[in-house]
């Protein structure tokens, strides 16, 4: 198997069905829909979300169901009668024609006939105790004039399955990168609301090992290449098959890195989009660069727009102390090299250490502490790293030196600790031949200080 199979153009396909990686959100989506609860399935674009509903769809619990694609972006909307009737011609292509011809209905024009013809397609699909799942993919684009009284009429459908139990046969899978309230600003007719959120999150480093394994490369480096990948990706499901797919079987770690750069260089469908969205948007630069400069701001989403935007455009994601992170190395990589307005550094410098970021010594510091420590016991370095505060759990231990060190920075970095650190390696004997070079890059960056007695 060639590296290349790891990666698709779009989603999920039969002939790939055997690479696919499952999540706890492919476990949820699956509980939700044999439930037949209303579900939500908002994420930033290849994340996987139509991949996750292809999987679903061919999943065999789910046999004994019809289940209905649309991607609503593409339906007509030259007017309302007709965004309706194409509508119901794509449902109906899907479906068994028989169960078609027993509805009155031929072709909603309205959101009246509509919820009359879901009506009688509940009612039949009860007679036949086939449940019916309709998945209205790229959900976020129907904003039309209309759109709001067809939302409507998805919550008024799941309000009366009390009273009209056959809706309890049909239901709804609303999917896409959007905010509900962009779409349906009252709580109390909106369907969203009463839809069960699932997420589908990056790959884990486990995950990524998961995908390897199903490749051609020797099962005793595959945890060594696959953190490799994950280092790049932070386990971003698109990046990571594309950056798998450019590895041949002999693949080493520094190959990985050569990967990395060639994906920067040659995507089109990922990156791109996003930094033309961010070059129309100041007030996210401004907020990305205080990000990436070490500044600690919660990370929530629901409650902050901004955060909101950032977050569905696949940029911004929370750490594991829930605070904004930028949502892989990649796109800090890119993000960095954006001639966007500067911000004031003065609440970070000295206190956060930039890596990965604008700052060019970061990522030299880093080699830098790699050469210093490389053949030093790492009970030293975990020493020297809870001397300085941090928390040494936050930390990836088993990993090369160079990944460990670069855990270690982030996590100063983010716990106002990075000054500390740095002070305590250059009072550190040990490593006393790589002091001036040290002291040079940290200097630099605004990383040095005077604290603590040598080790």
């Amino acid at each position: 198997m060639s590296g290349l199979r790891f990666f698709a153009a779009g989603a999920l396909t039969s002939a790939q069905a055997d690479l696919y990686v499952q999540r706890q959100g492919d476990r949820d989506l699956l509980e939700h829909t044999i439930r037949m609860d209303y579900i939500c399935l908002i994420e930033p674009r290849q994340q996987g979300k139509t991949s996750a509903i292809n999987h679903l769809m061919i999943t065999p619990l789910c046999n004994n169901m019809d289940m209905v694609y649309l991607d609503t972006s593409s339906l007509c909307q030259a007017s309302e009668s007709e965004w309706y009737s194409d509508l119901y011609i794509r449902i109906s292509k899907q479906l068994d024609q028989d169960l078609i011809r027993s509805i009155s209905i031929t072709t909603p024009q309205d959101h009246s006939t509509w919820r009359a013809f879901l009506l009688q397609l509940a009612d039949q699909c009860a007679a036949r105790l086939r449940p019916l799942v309709l998945i209205l993919d790229e959900i976020g684009t129907v904003r039309a004039r209309w759109a709001t009284e067809f939302f409507v009429v998805l919550r008024e459908v799941f309000n009366s399955r009390q009273r009209q139990p056959t809706f309890s046969y049909v239901t709804f899978v609303l999917a896409g990168s959007f905010h509900p309230r962009d779409l349906v600003q009252d709580d109390s007719i909106s369907p969203f609301n009463v839809a069960h959120r699932v997420r589908l999150l990056d790959f884990t480093l486990e995950q990524v090992g998961e995908l390897l394994m199903r490749g051609q490369w020797p099962k005793s480096g595959i945890m060594s290449l696959a953190a490799r990948v994950h280092y790049w990706t932070n386990g971003q499901p698109y990046l990571t098959q594309r950056l798998s797919s450019y590895l041949g079987p002999d693949s080493t770690l520094e190959d990985t890195d050569v990967a990395a750069a060639r994906l920067r260089r040659e995507d089109e469908n990922h990156l791109p989009p996003i930094l033309r969205r961010l070059d129309q948007d100041r007030d996210a630069q401004t907020f990305l660069r205080r990000v990436g400069l070490g500044a600690q701001i919660q990370f929530y989403p629901l409650e902050d727009s901004l955060q909101s935007r950032l977050d569905l455009l696949g940029v911004l994601k929370s750490d594991a102390s829930g605070f904004c992170m930028i949502r892989n190395r990649l796109c800090e990589l890119v993000l960095s090299g954006r001639s966007w307005p500067s911000v004031d550094q003065s609440v970070t410098l000295g206190r956060k250490l930039p890596f990965f970021w604008s700052d060019p010594n970061a990522t030299v510091l880093l080699k830098a502490l790699v050469s210093a420590y490389g053949a030093i016991e790492i009970s030293r370095v975990r020493r020297l790293v809870e001397q300085a505060g941090c928390e040494s759990a936050l930390i990836h231990w088993n990993q090369a030196v160079i990944d460990t060190w670069s855990s270690i920075l982030e996590s100063a970095g983010r716990q106002g600790k990075a000054t500390v650190l740095i002070d305590l390696v250059l009072r550190d004997p040990s490593v006393a031949a790589h002091h001036e070079h040290i002291r040079s890059l940290a200097a630099g960056m605004g990383a040095v200080g005077s604290v603590g007695p040598e080790l």
